[in-house]
């Protein structure tokens, strides 16, 4: 990114879409800042990787490799968790509770509570870890989902993990409104 990138109607139009997908199917997004300039709001929660010094090339490609590496780790766990078989689910469920990565959390939120387009996981081994993954990444969204999924699912395993993703999360107690406490 630079100052006329952050200008420039196409890519202003590109950086909207890629934020939808963030949002819809977990992608990542790594800027690359080559010039001097203010990060967009939009862009301020992101790593962010800065090419202006020279002398740290070398770290910073290592850097941003590791980043795409992690990403297409996390994309496949997550198209993992929507589309694959009951044991692919069930692994990359645990996929994610162990990579943390907070991107992810819209993505697992509503495969555990469902929505209009994303169907309720069937099995409930597999919500049990998709309410861990969630307490173990925390925040409000975190603790929203869990919430809901504790208000609408009566399975004995799912709740387990939900009352672990609740402790995890910082989640103050459970049904309550603004059970967040940290961020973690």
């Amino acid at each position: 990114m630079s100052p006329a990138a952050v200008i420039s109607p196409w890519c202003r139009l590109e950086l909207e879409e890629a934020l939808k997908q963030r949002s819809e199917i977990g992608i990542q997004i790594v800027p690359l800042r080559l010039k001097k300039w203010l990060i967009p709001k939009t862009l301020r929660d992101l790593l962010y990787i800065d090419f202006r010094d020279d002398m740290q090339f070398e770290e910073l490609m290592e850097k941003l490799l590791t980043s795409i590496k992690e990403a297409h780790i996390v994309r496949v766990a997550v198209r993992e968790v929507l589309e694959g078989d009951d044991e692919t689910r069930y692994n990359a469920a645990q996929k994610l509770a162990a990579l943390k990565n907070r991107f992810t959390v819209p993505i697992m939120a509503r495969r555990l509570i469902g929505d209009p387009i994303t169907p309720i996981e069937p099995d409930p081994t597999i919500r049990y870890w998709l309410a861990y993954a969630l307490g173990q990444i925390g925040g409000e969204e975190a603790c929203a989902a869990l919430q809901k999924a504790e208000a609408q699912d009566t399975n004995p395993w799912t709740q387990q993990g939900i009352s672990e993703g609740f402790q995890a999360a910082g989640c103050r107690t459970r049904g309550r409104k603004e059970a967040f406490t940290t961020d973690k």
